[in-house]
């Protein structure tokens, strides 16, 4: 069953604020925003002494060294995990108020590959992914977590106490040649972004298959998600593809 908490209006209202800064996530942002290029005044804040970088440090015109470019854009997509199937399509209301109109749904698959979940959540767990229409800048991962964390939050606000955690929301994005999924813990492989939140490379795709690495989980290593991510894989070249005709 859906908890009784857990009304449409209470989600609507508390992610309002998701749907209204999501520009964020496009890469077309105002230049007031967190993801905006760094300039060598907005350094000043980060040098110490609260100097922008001269000297030696300063950037330099034709100084034979690599410029910062834009990063291409990626697919923005949520993995979800309940007890609840139910959950995991009416989650899908508050990731499209934050991250936009979705335009790829898995089918909804058992988590039975770890039991890690199982005091939080209960046993019997399923998993399903989306992804969005809206391709987005890499950088904005962390971003992405927070929000996802939100949404979570209030899924979870009054929720039993046998299962405190009743839907469990994870982001991350599809390139062309990998998986990478935002974590909130830190480990040996996982690169800080900023916010709390870690990005890890969950899988490789190469010779026209996905490869798992030495720390990728052991669903995502099955394979038994490999065919929704090639999709959102093809739909973000055909996606790249329509709009640098």
């Amino acid at each position: 069953m859906i908890p009784r908490h857990l009304d449409e209006s209470k989600v609507t209202s508390s992610t309002s604020n998701h749907a209204q800064r999501r520009n964020h996530l496009t890469g077309n942002v105002p230049d007031s925003n967190p993801w905006a290029p760094a300039t060598n005044e907005r350094l000043a804040d980060a040098v110490p002494g609260g100097g922008a970088l001269t000297g030696a440090g300063a950037p330099r015109e034709n100084a034979g060294m690599a410029q910062p470019t834009d990063p291409d854009r990626v697919k923005l997509l949520c993995g979800m995990i309940s007890a609840d199937r139910g959950l995991l399509a009416l989650a899908t209301g508050p990731l499209t108020r934050a991250f936009g109109p979705v335009d790829l749904v898995s089918d909804v698959m058992n988590f039975d590959f770890t039991h890690y979940y199982d005091e939080q959540m209960g046993k019997g767990l399923f998993r399903r992914f989306v992804s969005f229409a809206q391709l987005v800048n890499p950088g904005v991962l962390a971003e992405a977590k927070g929000r996802t964390n939100a949404i979570e939050a209030d899924f979870a606000a009054g929720a039993p106490a046998s299962r405190p955690r009743p839907v469990n929301i994870d982001p991350g994005y599809v390139a062309p040649s990998k998986l990478v999924l935002a974590s909130m813990k830190n480990f040996s492989h996982r690169i800080y972004l900023g916010r709390g939140v870690y990005a890890e490379i969950t899988l490789m795709y190469r010779n026209r298959r996905w490869e798992s690495l030495d720390w990728t989980f052991p669903d995502y290593a099955s394979g038994r998600y490999d065919g929704f991510l090639t999709e959102a894989r093809s739909r973000l070249a055909a996606d790249e593809s329509t709009e640098n005709k």
